[in-house]
């Protein structure tokens, strides 16, 4: 357990008054040693999800976990931010298919 928690990292920013929190994780581990890899996305993924069914807020989803985070995105809120993609990327070249539409449309 020891080395787990030397390899990790973790940021706590308590806002508004101490009624929340900003935090963040970095899980390091070895690119070359595949067991090492599985078990930090592993361990990752169990977390996030967690965080997800508890009401965490995540402000930049992205990689593995923005499917978990655009599946839970009202239909409004949808529509906000296509309209506010298609303002800052009108061309739709700026990561296509990525936020919680799968496919571009004006």
């Amino acid at each position: 357990m020891g080395e787990e928690l030397v390899r990790c990292g973790f940021y706590i920013q308590p806002l508004v008054q101490g009624c929340n929190c900003h935090f963040e994780v970095q899980l390091y581990h070895d690119p070359l040693n595949p067991v090492e890899g599985s078990a930090v996305k592993s361990a990752f993924e169990r977390v996030t999800k967690l965080l997800f069914d508890l009401g965490g807020f995540f402000s930049r989803p992205y990689g593995t976990w923005a499917d978990e985070a655009f599946e839970r995105v009202t239909p409004e809120n949808v529509n906000v931010l296509r309209k506010v993609k298609n303002i800052f990327d009108p061309n739709h070249v700026l990561k296509p298919g990525a936020l919680c539409f799968r496919k571009e449309s004006g």
